[in-house]
């Protein structure tokens, strides 16, 4: 298959080509992909999206979050997931990964073949790079608030300090907080995650 040609199965092979990749494939090609390949793969607008991987600092800064999400919500109704949960989102016919994810209740899925992609999250969260700073917030997150079980989207800078909450306002709207010093308070429903916990241990490089 082209698409196979053109993106390698393997992590070694991925490393040694560009940071940033888009192959036009159908679903079907992505399906195939997605299930055997060795990294992560999102599909929107007839792409197939690889971007380079993640820094220590990104890596870091979501396992702060994940760790801050499940201690919040962990004696309740709410599931916390990683970045290996595919969102399906039907509007645009597009699969993404986000960096962090939380359902409210139970998971409800798109099913394709073998494939189960989330379509219910209450929460995503994704990390900003200099490489990923126009897909994630361009492409990605117009295309999460089209899901009508999200509730917040958190934006989450890894060169500076940065957090940047989208909340559902009267079903369709949203409102936009940003958060720039250590000791705000971000606010996600009834939980209060402090700036300074997400950043823990980060070492935060500006852009050059």
């Amino acid at each position: 298959m082209e698409v196979i040609e053109a993106l390698p199965l393997g992590i070694k092979e991925r490393l040694a080509m560009d940071e940033e990749i888009r192959i036009p494939a159908s679903w079907e090609e992505f399906y195939e992909l997605f299930m055997d390949c060795e990294y992560r793969v999102e599909y929107y607008q007839n792409e197939i999206i690889s971007m380079g991987f993640a820094s220590d600092a990104h890596e870091l800064i979501i396992a702060n979050i994940i760790g801050l999400l499940y201690n919040y919500y962990l004696k309740t109704d709410y599931r916390v997931y990683g970045s290996n949960r595919l969102v399906y989102i039907s509007d645009r016919h597009a699969g993404f990964n986000p960096d962090a994810m939380v359902v409210k209740g139970q998971p409800q899925f798109y099913t394709y073949n073998k494939l189960k992609a989330t379509v219910n999250p209450y929460l995503v969260v994704e990390v900003l790079s200099k490489s990923t700073y126009e897909y994630d917030l361009f492409e990605k997150l117009p295309s999460y608030k089209l899901l009508e079980s999200l509730e917040y989207a958190m934006i989450v800078s890894q060169n500076q300090t940065w957090v940047s909450v989208y909340k559902r306002f009267q079903g369709k709207d949203w409102l936009n907080t940003d958060y720039f010093n250590m000791d705000d308070e971000v606010i996600i429903g009834d939980a209060k995650i402090l700036v300074a916990d997400i950043y823990e241990k980060v070492v935060l490089t500006p852009y050059k």
